[in-house]
């Protein structure tokens, strides 16, 4: 498999961070880090700057890791025209990505697209029905307090293992479009596979319905 990459990517091993990163792998992804991913081998963590890599790099080399130039580094910083003698890069489905070199590049990770769409409100007013034909199952919910951008209603998709939990924006009063926002989950992280999976699913499905 291979991670999408953009701007400044720190690039970990993920044995590495297992063995030595207090709590492991799962530790981590539930730390305070930006535009996380992981497959099988590497875990992806992006920011605009450079700077911001290179900090968080010399954080894990404090933890152990190994951050330096030879080949047996466990840490990179690379950008989308950089890359180091452990990993390959190139493009799937037209992203930027590296993968651990040797191994498949497979399947793209994709970073979390944060899905915002205009929706027409017809295709809100059947949307149980219209994901019903992809047999994503859905709730509706009320939102809490801690839910950003002011949403009048959540809506939790499922499919399998999958799940997608999206704010619902706009005038509930009247007929106009309205926006859907997929929410970040920290504790899914390591699902971002087949999360992924269906806000692609989802995408499409709206999309092919007038959402914009």
């Amino acid at each position: 498999m291979a991670v999408e990459i953009e701007f400044s990517n720190v690039i970990i091993l993920k044995r590495a961070l297992e063995q030595k990163y207090p709590g492991g792998v799962d530790a981590f992804s539930l730390s305070d880090i930006p535009n996380y991913i992981e497959d099988l081998y590497l875990i992806r963590v992006g920011y605009m700057s450079t700077a911001e890599s290179v900090n968080l790099s010399d954080q894990l080399k404090e933890c152990g890791l190994i951050f330096d130039a030879s080949p047996e580094s466990e840490v990179a910083v690379i950008d989308v025209q950089s890359s180091v003698d452990w990993l390959d890069a190139g493009n799937i489905d037209n992203y930027r990505c590296c993968w651990l070199k040797g191994s498949d590049s497979g399947a793209l990770i994709p970073i979390n697209p944060g899905i915002i769409l205009r929706c027409p409100r017809a295709l809100y007013d059947q949307i149980e029905e219209l994901v019903a034909t992809e047999n994503v199952a859905l709730i509706r919910e009320l939102p809490g307090k801690e839910d950003y951008l002011d949403p009048f209603e959540l809506l939790l998709f499922s499919h399998g293992e999958a799940k997608n939990r999206v704010g619902v924006i706009g005038d509930i009063n009247n007929d106009s479009s309205i926006g859907l926002f997929l929410y970040e989950d920290i504790q899914r992280r390591r699902k971002c596979l087949i999360d992924a999976n269906l806000t692609k699913k989802l995408t499409s499905l709206f999309k092919n319905h007038g959402a914009v």
